[in-house]
């Protein structure tokens, strides 16, 4: 029977004897949550068993951003074949899921802009096409001309893949992690002078980078917000708004105006008609 205990000892077991990461538990237990949910929903048992279990807490990881020559060293590491793809995950800031998902016609060649309206997802271990991660994700972006100039749409149907692997199906992240991704780290970080600066970046690193570059570069935050597709502009804020210098700056010149006056003088006293000094 499968109860409020046996999800909890199930999860334990995961945890600890398979050696699941926090993250991949949470996923596991999602599956299994829909599936009770929809047993309840039709009374077929009495309760969802997995309400109220206790999944080992999921840390975020460490964004890793890249400088200008920390990503020129990165690109030079990656195959030509793939370059375009990096820089266009880099220049867009979008998730992998939503640059594989790409096809020819969401490219505006006069108006020099992308729109992201899909997305592939993993839905019972197999990967779908659907809608971007929330409402806000369904955007058009604004790309630079020369990127765009370098992207293979010549003579191609509206309808193709963007981006393909080399039997021309969609780029999967697996794929391109393990052939292209690690091998070219694992160079850099064997190379001499450690190009990265110890960085370790994951793929998904460039969104951040793309985030850093443009905050970096007096970029609004709510600018930011609308090209990444964060639903809100605090999600925006709490992930990046220590990299925003620009209302600090400003702080600290109101008070650096006010330290160099230094010390007002005194006003001087007074002196009263008709008396003399003491």
């Amino acid at each position: 029977m499968i109860n409020d205990k046996a999800v909890g000892k199930w999860v334990n077991h995961l945890e600890q004897i398979v050696g699941n990461a926090a993250k991949t538990i949470a996923n596991k237990h999602g599956f299994l949550y829909a599936v009770m949910a929809s047993l309840a929903a039709a009374g077929t048992i009495p309760t969802n068993p997995c309400e109220n279990t206790n999944l080992p807490r999921v840390d975020q990881a460490e964004m890793v951003f890249l400088e200008e020559d920390e990503f020129d060293a990165l690109i030079h590491e990656i195959p030509k074949r793939w370059r375009i793809f990096v820089k266009f995950l880099v220049a867009s800031g979008a998730r992998f899921g939503e640059v594989s998902a790409l096809q020819v016609g969401d490219i505006d060649r006069k108006r020099n802009t992308g729109r992201i309206r899909r997305a592939w997802k993993y839905t019972g271990g197999e990967r779908v096409i659907g809608r971007p991660k929330t409402k806000r994700s369904n955007r058009t972006i604004d790309l630079a001309a020369e990127l765009i100039a370098e992207l293979p749409l010549a003579g191609r149907p509206r309808e193709a893949w963007l981006f393909t692997n080399d039997s021309g199906g969609p780029v999967h992240i697996t794929t391109f992690y393990k052939q292209v991704w690690a091998p070219a780290i694992e160079r850099l970080l064997a190379a001499a002078g450690d190009p990265l600066d110890g960085k370790k970046p994951r793929i998904h690193d460039l969104r951040h980078t793309c985030a850093s570059w443009m905050l970096c570069d007096n970029v609004p935050l709510h600018v930011v917000q609308r090209h990444l597709g964060h639903e809100s502009i605090t999600t925006t804020s709490d992930r990046y708004g220590h990299l925003d210098r620009r209302s600090g700056a400003v702080a600290a010149a109101v008070i650096g105006a006010k330290l160099s006056h230094g010390p007002k003088p005194k006003p001087a006293l007074a002196v009263v008609e008709g008396r003399g000094a003491a």
